[in-house]
């Protein structure tokens, strides 16, 4: 199926506006954000029940539907690990508590330059460990959030609880974007620029390098992770790994990878507002549901 007109005005629209440079590592410095850069738009606190906590000082959000299931999950947003959540964010994860019932919890994670996946794991750890395990727990995430939920699914500690369902939108699997697929993808790519991502990847790596097992799925243990569920499109250069990750886990012991693929569509295209995005957040609810 070609994508819809609106897709491709949008895919157009962010090449003239130059959408890349939001990733420029310059944009990014250790200034911490304000409530006001990360808080819930007024427009998402009409839709769902809205309460904010603190878990190791970092500010968490619970975003809970009229009528809770008794399921909830962990959402961990994206951002190239340098970028604060945003509107569309916030719009997706009410979505997905109303159409799935589920309690959604969304933590406010530090971002580089100012940490490195040492300061951040570990918290996401005992986080998990805090809020799953009484009740079915989801993990979800996007961009960088997603390969930040798979680096915790490696972390998690022997008999921890598991996530009932585990979603990744456009996850990065390897922060090195070695693969030659990706650079061959990379012009027709809108949203991601190579050296950009590259670099904020390794900031995030810090002391341990791009290709540490601690933050390249590819390059971690592959077994014993349950079901994880995949999206992505063939505009987005971190499509090739996705399908080099499954490949890898196809026949890991306790591990099954299913890739959804949507073609000619960019990096977290189901965060923006296109007809095919639509499409992809009712798959992602049945999941939920």
């Amino acid at each position: 199926m070609s994508p819809s007109l609106q897709s491709r005005l949008l895919a157009g629209a962010m090449t003239l506006m130059r959408a890349r440079e939001q990733f420029n590592p310059k944009k990014f410095t250790k200034e911490p954000s304000t409530a006001a850069q990360y808080s819930p738009p007024p427009s998402v606190e009409k839709r769902v029940t809205i309460t904010r906590s603190t878990f190791r000082d970092w500010p968490v959000f619970t975003l809970a539907p009229e009528t809770p299931s008794g399921k909830q999950a962990l959402y961990l947003h994206g951002g190239a690990w340098a970028a604060e959540i945003q509107a569309g964010h916030w719009n997706l994860i009410a979505d997905l508590v109303v159409r799935t019932s589920r309690t959604f919890v969304v933590p406010i994670f530090p971002l580089v330059p100012a940490v490195t996946h040492r300061d951040i794991t570990p918290v996401l750890t005992d986080l998990w460990g805090a809020i799953a395990g009484e009740v079915p727990t989801a993990l979800v995430g996007d961009s960088a959030g997603a390969t930040m939920a798979l680096n915790l699914l490696v972390a998690l500690p022997e008999g921890a609880p598991a996530p009932d369902v585990t979603v990744l939108l456009s996850p990065t699997f390897d922060l090195t974007f070695a693969n030659p697929e990706s650079a061959r993808i990379a012009p027709r790519d809108p949203l991601l620029k190579l050296d950009y991502i590259r670099a904020l990847a390794a900031s995030y790596a810090g002391p341990d390098g791009p290709d540490s097992e601690l933050v390249s799925p590819v390059h971690a243990r592959v077994d014993h992770l349950g079901a994880i569920t995949v999206f992505t499109g063939t505009r987005d250069l971190l499509n090739p790994d996705a399908h080099r990750y499954a490949d890898l886990a196809r026949d890991a012991p306790g591990t099954q990878v299913t890739i959804e693929e949507t073609a000619d569509m960019v990096h977290d295209w189901m965060l923006m507002p296109i007809p095919e995005a639509k499409t992809t957040r009712a798959h992602i609810a049945r999941l939920l549901r």
